[in-house]
Order: structure tokens, then C-alpha cells, then sequence
């Protein structure tokens, strides 16, 4: 065999080698660290992109990502997009925040598929495509129910939420207790305090906010030492009608969604503003 032979000999040897080293997923444009985490709030995906470099460098590469927030199994809300990543730069960042507060549980189901049209040949490359998934629950914000007057509760017996309960150490029941809130007022601090001490109970029970907790329980604490009917004098009297008017306050509030459905202490008996100041004297 001549020289020339041997060194075609050599040279055709040689090719599929250097086709495999081409072909080698070590050399393929590929995602090397993969990170995504998804919460309430929304979700990151970090990412680090090894470049191919043989034999041609590759410029670019692009990340296509989709991410689907579901709640119950249906999906709710999606974020997709696309970014360019560059071998000067080869970390991928992706961030995405949820529209509006999340309230319950919910799950994340992720793609990002990493994509270089100039070497067409790594796409298949399986470490190019990288999911991700995640579930959570979102606290949600607590919701203000109605707050109602002593006349409205008066009149809606059906409506109460407990049906028995003490004022100042006393127990009560229903009948009882709207007995109390029919009762004329005639200048007893106690019998106004107890009308909205009543209706502030009432409403806390219904779902309402309960910050008013320190009234209630100052109004109780004032109805345990100076029982209903005892008309205290001053300075009781004027203690009594400065929790009553924390209690109002309260009672007075109405809906959340504006519909006032709060009526008056005596509706159905005082017919002008003036009356009804009389029944608080």
C-alpha cells in the first residue's frame, strides 16, 4: 500500500469519528442547571444555557416558557413568553406575578424549552426541555359581614346566629334577649348599653369583625358590677354611654358592599330623627 493510500486510508478512518465527536450531546447547546419555584405571589425560573462551540459557535438561543396557574383543575391564569440568551450571557431569569390576591389552593404546571435555529440539530436535545410544577394554598383575606343595629336584629329573629347567650355574667335567651332590646330605654344607661352590647354580639357571631371585642367585653364587665335595670348615677352612667357609643359606632357600620341593611333601634315605633335621639337620652 503507497503512502497515498495509507494517508486516504487514515483520512477515511477518521471521519466517523469526527462525526461522533460532532454529534456528542456534550456538545450540544443544552439547559445545564434548571431552578422554578411558584408560590402565591408568582413565579421565577433560573436557568444556566451551556453554548456549542463546535464546529460553529452558536449566537444565540431562544427560551420559550409557559406557566399555567390552576385552581380546582381549571386554569385560571397563563403567562408565556419568549427571551433571547446570548453566550455572553448565558443565565436565564424568568419572573411572573399573578393578577389580583389568590385565595385557596391552587397548582403551577411549567414548560421552558430551550431552542438554537442555528444548529437546528441540538433541538432534540432532551435537556432542553425542562418542566416544572408546584402547589400551594393562599390565605385569604377575611371578609367583613354586615353590621347590623339592634333594630334589625330585633326584627330578624330567623337570622341570628346564636340563640342564647350572657350579658355582664347573666344568660340569656333568644326571646329573652329581644325582650331586652324591646325594652324603652326611660334614661337607664344599662338598657342602651345592653341594647348594643346585644346587637355587637350578634354581629361579631354573624362573621363581622370583631376589633370591637374590647367594648364587649368592657360592656359586659360594666353590666356584671351594675345589673340591667340598676339606672346607675354618674360616673357609671356616663362610663356606660362611652362603651355604648364604641358599640354604635360598630352597629352603625353597615355593609361592606354598601347595601345598608342596618335599620334603626326602634323602626317600627320612632317615626323622625327627633324621636329617635329621644330614645337614646
Amino acid at each position: 500500500m503507497s503512502i497515498e493510500s495509507l494517508k486516504r486510508g487514515r483520512t477515511v478512518a477518521l471521519l466517523p469519528f469526527l462525526f461522533l465527536i460532532a454529534a456528542s450531546p456534550a456538545l450540544a447547546t443544552h439547559i445545564e442547571t434548571f431552578g422554578a419555584t411558584a408560590d402565591c405571589a408568582g413565579f421565577t425560573v433560573d436557568a444556566t444555557v451551556v453554548f456549542r462551540a463546535y464546529p460553529i459557535v452558536v449566537p444565540e438561543a431562544f427560551v420559550d416558557y409557559n406557566v399555567v396557574l390552576s385552581q380546582g383543575g381549571v386554569p385560571v391564569q397563563t403567562r408565556s413568553g419568549q427571551v433571547t440568551i446570548v453566550p455572553a450571557f448565558p443565565t436565564i431569569s424568568l419572573a411572573g406575578l399573578w393578577d389580583g390576591d389568590l385565595c385557596g389552593d391552587y397548582t403551577v404546571a411549567g414548560t421552558v424549552v430551550l431552542t438554537t435555529p442555528a444548529y437546528p440539530q441540538d433541538n432534540g436535545d432532551v435537556r432542553n426541555t425542562r418542566t416544572f410544577s408546584a402547589a400551594f394554598n393562599c390565605d385569604c383575606p377575611e371578609q367583613d359581614a354586615c353590621h347590623f343595629t339592634p333594630g334589625y336584629w330585633k326584627n330578624h329573629a330567623s337570622d341570628w346566629p346564636m340563640t342564647s347567650f350572657s350579658l355582664g355574667g347573666v344568660g340569656y335567651s333568644q326571646a329573652q334577649l329581644i325582650a331586652i332590646i324591646r325594652r324603652p330605654v326611660r334614661g337607664d344607661a344599662t338598657v342602651i348599653l345592653a341594647h348594643h352590647l346585644i346587637a355587637a354580639k350578634l354581629n361579631v357571631a354573624n362573621g363581622a369583625s370583631d376589633d370591637i371585642q374590647g367594648a364587649i367585653d368592657d360592656g359586659n364587665a360594666f353590666l356584671a358590677v351594675h345589673p340591667l335595670g340598676s339606672n346607675p348615677a354618674d360616673p357609671a352612667r356616663s362610663q356606660a354611654l362611652a362603651i355604648k357609643d364604641l358599640l354604635a359606632g360598630y352597629n352603625e357600620m353597615g355593609c361592606p358592599d354598601g347595601a345598608d341593611k342596618a335599620l334603626p333601634l326602634d323602626e317600627d315605633a320612632a317615626s323622625s330623627w327627633g324621636e329617635l335621639k329621644a330614645i337614646y337620652r
